[in-house]
């Protein structure tokens, strides 16, 4: 039971790496002559609508150590401290202790760290200051989630409350990062490239089911404190083919509900 729930977890949140945007060449970067970032009206929108077959024997996905060493340019010891992060906010937010292994209480909370698919076609469409190609800019997305795995754990932290609250399997949680693209020769630091945190503010239900509705808080450099509300859709099709469709729409300042406790 608990693999066929790590599977439908991991198929649901199998995660986009490396194509290259051609047309993103030439584009000029204003971030740094964009001091109203936190307008009202500063928004993004990501989007996806990736058709593919995910029983391919042949594809080899990249990984979240992909993401991590060769997106992010870190060493064993960055890595290592960003799981650190993860870890702490998860303790924080939802009660769960992963200091001494990637499984809480007794392997009912599983924590995996996962990056996205690049056949997903996961691409940003608007972004504060940038005048944005209409085919959009490359979405990097990784991703550490606390998934449960049992028939039901108990959460408990800032959201779950002292007592606890008790959910199903499936249920899962993410701190996580958006690299947005936005050169076609991709270098680390980058400076037309977008960096973004986000993690939840509550869970994710039902995740095994590829159907989800996210609220998380997002932080950037350029942009501040934000938050994002979205949902993806996950559909067989009558030919066998995955068709995976995400809306995400980023609001800079960050709302009061990302604030919640």
């Amino acid at each position: 039971m608990k693999n066929e729930i790590t599977y439908s977890f991991l198929l649901a949140f199998a995660l986009t790496f490396f194509s290259m945007a051609d047309d993103a060449v030439g584009q000029t970067w204003p971030f740094r002559n964009f001091p109203n970032s936190n307008r009202p009206d500063a928004t993004a929108l990501f989007m996806a609508n990736g058709i593919y077959d995910a029983a391919d024997p042949n594809y080899q996905p990249p990984t979240a150590d992909d993401f991590d060493r060769i997106i992010m340019g870190r060493d064993e010891e960055a890595i290592e401290d960003r799981r650190q992060e993860a870890a702490d906010y998860f303790l924080e937010r939802f009660g769960v202790d992963f200091s001494e292994s990637d499984f809480a209480q007794g392997g009912a909370i599983g924590l995996f760290h996962v990056y996205s698919d690049p056949r997903w076609n996961y691409r940003c469409y608007k972004l504060p200051g940038r005048n944005v190609p209409r085919t959009g800019l490359i979405v990097h997305d990784a991703q550490y989630v606390m998934a449960v795995l049992a028939p039901q754990a108990t959460l408990f932290g800032s959201w779950g409350g002292a007592s606890g609250t008790v959910v199903d399997a499936g249920t899962v949680a993410v701190d996580g990062e958006y690299l947005i693209q936005g050169t076609n020769r991709f270098r680390c630091g980058n400076p037309r490239n977008v960096h973004l945190t986000f993690r939840s503010v509550t869970p994710i239900f039902d995740a095994s089911s590829g159907n989800i509705k996210f609220d998380c808080r997002l932080d950037s450099e350029q942009f501040g404190a934000g938050a994002a509300l979205g949902r993806q859709e996950t559909y067989v099709l009558n030919n066998g083919m995955t068709q995976i469709a995400i809306n995400n729409v980023l609001q800079f300042p960050a709302p009061l509900w990302s604030f919640e406790q």
